[in-house]
């Protein structure tokens, strides 16, 4: 910025003959301290160079996308299994699906158009089984690959797919253009095919035991939720899936909390909370409830029915609540206060049977306490 000889010179003299601090110059011309360095440490004006940004247009030229094209497509040629180790192969089917996934997708090729509409017919089951085997030869599992190439799930299509365009004649590379798979697949494919048949290459999963359906497993399960956790030296109440899974695993069981989780919800537990009923210290509570129970099932139109019965003795006391207090006033309950007095709830219920309402309960409740006469 500053390419004043002059001034660079009076600068440096002041610093290297009148001796002066860099904070003193500094004071005194008002330079920023970066500007006074950099005329101390060089006789002459120089300019700052500014840092060059390799991804500026100016100074990168960026290939285009037809040159782009061009090297996915090469990548993809020379994805084979002769030349190239199976982990730079890898490598390379990785880079060029980042590329296609980019936009820079290979385009067709003039030879793929009649290969990938005879293809694409066939998996949308608009050529018939003659005209398919007139095109692939006498093929022994025709029937079967056409069925799968129709109707399979997507992998069992590709399969299919593959083996009938290997019969046609179709190179790897077209199929797996067609597919969006790199050759590499295609052609394991096709071996798998050629090494085991139908068998070898539409295989499927093999039904594998599910630990869920272990019979031991649901019955060591069950008896451990009808154990108390105590017994097994727990300090809890209530089990946990970690506890579940503890003394399981001490039984000879390996499982996890979703298999205890899936046996639990098949065999019809769920985690409910407990509710607070009414109990009673009668002996003869469920007899006389029973009764009750019987009077009114049997009650006619112009039958009544009155039960009388008490609730108590409750102390008078203090209880917490709010009220208008001045600024500086604090009100509190004591935890532990004499009583006052006491109460005894009184409550009747009065029964009418109707025809269009089976029972009209009417309530009514009295208070008294021991002052009352």
């Amino acid at each position: 910025m500053y390419t004043d000889t002059q001034q660079w010179k009076q600068i440096r003299n002041l610093y290297y003959r009148r001796r002066l601090s860099k904070r003193q110059i500094i004071r005194e011309s008002g330079f920023h301290w970066e500007t006074i360095k950099r005329m101390l440490k060089y006789p002459l004006p120089v300019k700052k160079k500014k840092p060059v940004n390799i991804f500026c247009k100016k100074h990168v030229a960026r290939p285009s996308r037809n040159k782009l094209r061009n090297a996915v497509q090469v990548i993809r040629d020379s994805i084979s299994p002769d030349c190239i180790p199976t982990a730079k192969r890898s490598a390379l089917c990785k880079l060029a699906t980042y590329l296609t996934d980019k936009g820079f997708a290979v385009r067709q090729t003039p030879n793929d158009y009649e290969p990938h509409l005879w293809m694409h017919r066939v998996m949308q089951k608009m050529e018939t089984l003659g005209a398919v085997a007139a095109m692939v030869g006498d093929i022994p599992d025709l029937p079967a690959l056409l069925e799968k190439a129709n109707n399979g799930t997507l992998m069992e299509r590709r399969k299919a797919i593959t083996v009938l365009a290997r019969h046609r004649g179709i190179s790897f590379r077209s199929i797996g253009r067609f597919l969006c798979k790199a050759a590499p697949s295609v052609t394991r494919y096709w071996m798998q095919y050629e090494a085991g048949g139908m068998s070898g290459s539409f295989h499927g999963y093999k039904n594998r035991a599910r630990l869920a359906d272990n019979e031991e497993l649901k019955a060591a399960v069950v008896s451990l939720l009808h154990s108390p956790p105590s017994q097994y030296k727990i300090n809890r109440t209530s089990w946990k899936y970690t506890d579940l899974l503890k003394c399981l695993e001490q039984n000879g069981f390996s499982t996890s909390k979703e298999v205890v989780r899936e046996i639990l919800k098949s065999a019809g537990y769920k985690w409910r909370k407990a509710k607070t009923v009414l109990t009673s210290n009668d002996p003869e509570y469920r007899e006389k409830l029973e009764r009750i129970k019987s009077i009114l099932s049997t009650l006619g139109a112009n039958d009544r029915f009155c039960s009388i019965d008490e609730f108590g003795h409750f102390a008078v006391k203090a209880k917490g609540g709010k009220r208008l207090v001045a600024p500086d006033e604090y009100p509190h309950v004591p935890q532990f206060q004499k009583s006052k007095g006491w109460l005894i709830l009184d409550g009747s219920v009065r029964t009418l049977a109707k025809p269009s309402h089976p029972f009209l309960l009417q309530s009514q409740e009295h208070r008294r306490d021991d002052h009352a006469p």
